[in-house]
């Protein structure tokens, strides 16, 4: 159980630092990450929508700002803009199914799952 606990300090710890890139914060984190180091599958559901957006941007880095402004501008509603190569429909599921402020609002994987498939089903 120590082993455990220990790894899994080392992780959340590495997550950390590897949101911190010249003293200007990323967008992969969610706000409750930022603010209370509190994950989970809420949590995910933002870190997985950012990853989205770096697929449709053909890996542009997800930043908005300093970290003293980051968080302002998240609880503002500002989020990362729509890369060319993400048609609106796709683009809309990750703005209001991952990127709500509050961890309660936002979609389950599942949800987001089945929106992604109607889509894809869509195109058939």
């Amino acid at each position: 159980m120590v082993y455990c606990e220990a790894v899994r300090s080392a992780i959340l710890a590495t997550a950390w630092l590897l949101v911190m890139i010249d003293d200007v914060l990323d967008f992969r984190c969610s706000p409750e990450a930022l603010t209370h180091r509190q994950f989970s599958e809420m949590s995910d559901v933002w870190s997985y929508g950012v990853t989205m957006w770096e697929i449709f941007s053909y890996g542009e880095t997800p930043k908005l700002g300093d970290i003293d402004k980051m968080l302002p501008l998240l609880h503002e509603g500002r989020r990362l803009p729509r890369p060319a190569a993400c048609p609106q429909h796709i683009y809309n599921i990750f703005y209001y199914g991952c990127w709500e402020y509050q961890k309660e609002k936002r979609k389950s994987f599942v949800e987001i799952r089945d929106q992604l498939q109607a889509e894809i089903d869509k195109l058939r």
